[in-house]
């Protein structure tokens, strides 16, 4: 048995010595050989071609590197070393699952493809390709991670599935779940040449397909060595992007159903642009960018060895700008260029590049995202940002002697600025080093509650109202922040798996500060979405609003909503809602009108909420001009008129406001407009059922406005023809032939009054009726108004330096134009002069205003003091002089038009200079009010809002002694008494502020506790009243506005009552009273708007005839006792049928007056009554005369 053993191990031996000289014997030349580089086509936004890239064929046979790595199916490697190492070879992974929509089925070899361009400069694409195993999944790996890749899935029968896919963050891997694909119409596009008839090979087709408003990219299909290319997509509305080299791209508008598409697409031969890039040596350059832009077509590539570029094919119409620009070099380009140009020489100027890192200044560690600025005699020389190693790089101008430097980063104060000499010559410029120091910091740890685990990536916010800064945790779940102030901050913890978490009035001192967090998961809200007949909805969105969580106002009001879209079953999930707190839930899409509901959140179980939602109406209609043409981009517009009362299904609709404010929370468009695509069509879905009325308009066309009623009988088809209105061009001169540029040209339709009943009338009919349009004049002066409606018009012109200009009437018609209606400013007569001060010296840069006839002219002193007002007309004018910083002694007189040497004097005044200690700025506007008495009249002689910059602000009074008062929405009124001010010195004031009270209002409806946004509300003080039959009266202090989470601010009041008044639109006004507000505290109020009630009726005569025009008004008088105040009034006229109607009212008496006009269109007191008004309640009160 030995010998047998002996032979069998010699044979095996053997046989493994000869495999392996025939492995290695086989793949020698493999090994050796380097694979083909072969580019791709350019993307559709940036549509760049390079002439040296030949566009590889997308077959699984081609050019294609198989990597020996163990996976389920093989994956394959397309295009160029170069641009497979952007974003092939690393370790990351795009994983998912293919299914068949309608069945739920695995797909088994569907192709999977991830493709990508290397930047925007080049054409050069790469991607790498797979196929889904037999329960449909593929895996994509060998990727490094980029913002952006085109994904796209392929199945012979299906329709393609197209994604673009961002890899974010840190992740190795992403998953994109079941991606289904629906059966599709088979498509075949064959790309020829428009003269030889031949082929184009690798042509690139992009396909678009019409998605409510716009365009949506479904598709990017290479196609093959003859020129075509099939796929499958679904039935709809499509557009086409088709190029090839050396051919400019087309548009080709198609509508796919059901049946087999073929298409044969000519493409016309395009120019060439083309030259050499050199330095300021004449040395080539060799791979700079070469881009060439024209309006919707742009193409790129970079030069050769040899400084040469080519840019092929280029409409031989279009003009085309050309940028060059390389590292190391300053750019530059040629503007205007049309196709068929050789030859060009570029010429790109050297510069310096300035090398350097940043620095913690502790650790010593690279700040990475730090951004350099560069300065130079105060102009902006640019900015660089640090990389990961903390390094910089920055080129500038030769011409550069001197720069500054300044390195800022989040969480570090900004460095000390760092001045460089630049040599001449540039060479051997050392590196620079800058250091960011920390400073104030404040620090922590963040654990998830129940576990104690670090959590990493949690988003950290130091909130100062004025400034904010922010981090994220690392892996231990520490973080810090520098670079902070000293005060009283808030400080938020977010983190997508948790709820939001803040700690308010965190104390920040010059030692900093130290907080810890634990973070909560919360509960969750889910439910399924259907439609009338139960139909699963897909798409939804579902956004859930707290009402009743703590609110964060501002930029945080998000971290209260939460949003999900429903899946294809219909379903949803909110996760992370604040337990036991109440939501509102909203559910929509743009073709569903929105439904809502509220839901109390429960901690340990989902809460359940479900919708059931009503398809919208849908406006769908074209837009043509008068032959029949399609007409893109017009505008259409809706507005809407009335809201009918029920759906078909009996349910009473929400309001227009109630729907859009729905949208709005839920994170749904919901625009009144849109513009007409190309072949005119335009649509609306998700409208309520009522009546609309639609306006569309149309540059050169008159505007269209159409009536239409909208229901449930489907949708509403609209042909709307849009006629072409009359033209009028030419040019502005001045006398001496010059363009005038910059000047406003208005057209005004001349206004007959003589056919008006009386001078009333005629206003109204001026006001509304008349047309007027405008024009401004271009460069070379010319100007054009298009789009004119038949009728008289004059054209009439305000130039300053000119007469004021007239020219018509104009008898404009339809599609009439009247060209090279040049028009000739005359400078008429002028006025000239000298501005002085006290001291006789010229004041430079004063503003002369010339007043004459209700029209005025300007001009300014030269460094002389001289001026030359011109344009005025025969007559008298005055002549008017302002220069901050001097008193207006003097410096009005009366002249005659054509007068010289008039004389106006100015006084210098003295500035003073406010210091504000105390000061902070996020606790209202940044603006004071500053009153200035003279303290020995008591006369009031300056009150003026001025603006506050950093707690400082600058004031010109006249020399005297002053008493000084500084009032502002965010301080306390100040008073400084005995300020001396002197002529031509600055007087500075260091001013202590109290920063008050605070009033924090929450505004909300009374009937469903929701938010009212915009609300106005009064603040005003009661005060006392002496020497009146009231003991107080009301100071108006301030007015605010709501924020959208219906909370408002008043701040910097005094200790005292307070009264408000609050407003909105939609609501009653309603007022709170005795609001006690302590200086240093806030005092939170909640007030509740009610709908009001109505007061309706109808004005007739003694014989029961309407009495049309008759005014009506009302009035509600306040009164307790202890002040008196109008709190309510407002008045209407009657309609044609004698009815007048008020809407909104508060509760209370009223007063109710009728007063009616006389024969000289007076009005006079006729009647008076008294009606009381309720809540939510109803009045009729006729009147008969």
């Amino acid at each position: 048995m030995k010998w047998y053993w002996r032979r069998l191990a010699v044979f095996l031996f053997t046989a493994l010595i000869l495999g392996v000289s025939i492995y290695f014997l086989e793949n020698a030349g493999s090994c050796l050989k380097k694979p083909e580089e072969k580019p791709v086509s350019s993307p559709p936004k940036e549509r760049v071609e390079d002439k040296s890239s030949k566009i590889i064929e997308w077959r699984k046979e081609d050019h294609s590197i198989v990597l020996p790595v163990k996976r389920v199916r093989k994956i394959k490697f397309f295009g160029s070393k170069r641009t497979l190492a952007e974003k092939a070879g690393g370790d990351g992974v795009l994983y998912g699952r293919v299914r068949e929509k309608d069945t739920d089925n695995s797909i088994e070899g569907a192709t999977a493809r991830l493709s990508w361009r290397y930047d925007a400069w080049d054409a050069d694409y790469a991607a790498i390709e797979t196929s889904t195993s037999g329960n449909g999944k593929f895996r994509v790996a060998g990727i490094t991670w980029a913002s952006w890749c085109y994904f796209q899935v392929e199945k012979e029968g299906f329709a393609a599935w197209y994604k673009v896919v961002s890899f974010k963050g840190e992740k190795h891997a992403l998953s994109l779940g079941d991606i289904r694909l629906e059966k599709g119409t088979p498509v075949t596009i064959k790309v020829k040449d428009s003269i030889t008839g031949t082929p184009l090979p690798d042509a690139t087709i992009y396909s678009f397909r019409k998605s409510g408003t716009g365009w949506a990219c479904k598709g990017r299909f290479v196609g093959g060595s003859d020129g075509s290319r099939s796929f499958g997509l679904i039935p709809g509305s499509y557009y086409f992007w088709i190029e090839a080299k050396r051919h400019p791209p087309i548009k080709e508008f198609v509508t796919i159903e059901n049946e087999a598409v073929v298409l044969n697409i000519a493409l016309d031969r395009g120019g060439r642009i083309a030259g050499k890039v050199v330095d300021e040596n004449n040395n080539p350059v060799a791979g700079a960018r070469a881009y060439i832009s024209s309006n919707g077509h742009a193409l790129g590539t970079r030069t050769d060895d040899e400084g040469m570029f080519e840019l092929v094919g280029c409409f031989f119409e279009k003009k085309y700008n050309l940028s060059i620009s390389a590292e190391g070099y300053m750019g530059n380009g040629i503007s205007n260029l049309k196709a068929d140009v050789d030859g060009l020489l570029v010429r790109l100027p050297n510069v310096l590049t300035i090398n350097g890192s940043v620095t913690d200044a502790d650790t010593g560690e690279p700040v990475q995202h730090a951004t350099v600025s560069f300065k130079s005699n105060n102009r902006n020389l640019g900015h660089a940002r640090t990389d990961q190693n903390g390094a910089f790089k920055h080129s500038l101008g030769r011409n550069v002697s001197t720069a500054t430097l300044l390195a800022s980063c989040k969480s570090y104060n900004s460095s000390k600025e760092m001045k460089i000499e630049i040599p001449e010559n540039g060479q051997n410029f050392p590196a620079v080093e800058l250091t960011l120091e920390r400073g104030i910091t404040i620090s922590g740890c963040v654990k998830a509650q129940g576990t104690g685990k670090p959590v990493k990536g949690v988003g950290i916010t130091v909130d100062f109202e004025s400034s904010n800064y922010s981090t994220q945790t690392g892996e231990d779940g520490t973080y810090i922040i520098g670079g902070l102030k000293t005060g009283t901050a808030k400080v938020y913890f977010k983190h997508v798996d948790y709820t939001l978490h803040m700690v308010d009035r965190v104390k920040i001192t010059k030692s900093g500060a130290t907080l810890d967090a634990l973070l909560s998961s919360g509960g969750r809200i889910a439910g399924t979405v259907t439609d009338e007949s139960g139909k699963a909805l897909q798409g939804i969105t579902v956004a859930a609003v707290c009402t009743d969580c703590e609110d964060h106002g501002g930029r945080y009001k998000n971290y209260s909503r939460l949003r999900a879209k429903t899946d294809e079953h219909g379903k949803y999930q909110l996760n992370n809602a604040n337990p036991e707190k109440t939501y509102r839930v909203i559910a929509g899409s743009s073709t569903f009108i929105p439904a809502e509901k509220k839901v109390i959140v429960r901690a340990e179980i989902p809460s359940p909420v479900d919708f059931v939602l009503r398809k919208g109406g849908e406006i769908t209609g074209h837009v043509y001009d008068g032959a029949g043409k399609p007409l893109c981009n017009a505008n259409v517009y809706y507005q809407v008129v009335r809201v009918s009362g029920e759906t078909p299904g009996g349910n009473t609709q929400s309001s227009p406001q109630a729907m859009g404010e729905r949208r709005e929370k839920a994170g749904i468009s919901s625009r009144t407009y849109v513009y007409s695509q190309k072949d005119g069509s335009f649509s609306f879905t998700g409208l309520l059922y009522g009546d609309y009325k639609l306006t569309v308009s149309r540059s050169q066309y008159i505007q269209e406005n159409r009536e239409i009623s909208i229901g449930a009988g489907g949708p509403t088809e609209m042909e709307i023809i849009l006629r072409k209105g009359g033209i009028i061009s030419g040019k502005l001169l001045s006398p001496d032939g010059k363009p005038v540029q910059n000047t406003y040209i208005r057209l005004e339709e001349v206004v007959d009054s003589d056919n008006s009943r009386n001078r009333h009338s005629h206003r109204r009919r001026h006001r509304h009726n008349s047309r007027s349009y405008s024009s401004h004049c271009q460069k070379d002066g010319s100007y054009k108004i298009t789009g004119i409606q038949p009728g008289q018009y004059r054209i009439r012109i305000q130039a300053n330096g000119y007469r004021k200009l007239e020219h018509g009437p104009i008898s404009v018609g339809l599609d009439t134009e009247f060209k090279n209606i040049d028009l000739v400013l005359d400078a008429g007569l002028s006025v000239s002069g000298t501005v002085t001060d006290e001291k006789g010296e010229p004041v430079h840069g004063a503003q002369i205003y010339a007043n004459q006839n209700g029209g005025r002219s300007n001009a300014t002193t030269n460094d002389r003091g001289k001026f030359v007002v011109t344009g005025l007309v025969p007559g008298k004018v005055t002549v008017s002089v302002n220069r901050a910083g001097y008193n207006q002694h003097n410096s009005r007189v009366e002249a005659e038009a054509g007068d010289r040497n008039i004389s106006l004097s100015l006084k210098r005044c003295g500035k003073v200079t406010f210091i504000l200690e105390g000061y902070s700025a996020g606790n209202g506007h940044q603006y004071v009010h500053v009153y200035a008495r003279r303290t020995d009249s008591g006369n009031n002689t300056y009150s003026r809002s001025t603006h506050i910059n950093d707690g400082k602000f600058d004031i010109f009074l006249q020399p005297g002694s002053y008493d000084l008062t500084i009032k502002g929405r965010n301080i306390v009124k100040t008073e400084i008494r005995n300020v001396d001010v002197a002529a031509g010195e600055t007087t500075s004031l260091s001013v202590p502020v109290n920063q008050g009270g605070r009033i924090i209002a929450t505004v909300l409806s009374e009937n469903e506790r929701n938010p009212v946004k915009r609300a106005y509300i009064e603040v005003y003080k009661i005060v006392p009243n002496s020497g009146s039959n009231f003991s107080y009266r009301l100071s108006h202090i301030t007015a605010i506005r709501a924020y959208d989470n219906g909370q408002a601010v008043a701040a910097g009041l005094e200790s005292g009552s307070y009264y408000l008044r609050v407003h909105q639109g939609n609501y009653a006004m309603t007022v709170e009273e005795n609001i006690s507000v302590m200086e240093g505290s806030a005092t939170k109020i909640t007030v509740l708007l009610n709908k009001g009630g109505k007061l309706s009726g109808y004005v007739r005569d003694a014989n029961g005839q309407p009495v049309r025009s008759a005014h009506i008004s009302v009035k509600l008088e306040y009164a307790q006792g202890t002040f008196n105040y109008n709190l309510y009034s407002n008045s209407t006229y009657t309609s044609s049928s004698g009815r007048y109607e008020f809407k909104r009212l508060p509760s209370g008496r009223y007063t109710l007056k009728l007063q009616l006009r006389d024969a000289n269109g007076s009005y006079h007191h006729y009647h008076t009554r008294t009606v009381e008004i309720t809540s939510d309640g109803q009045v009729s009160c006729d009147l008969q005369i």
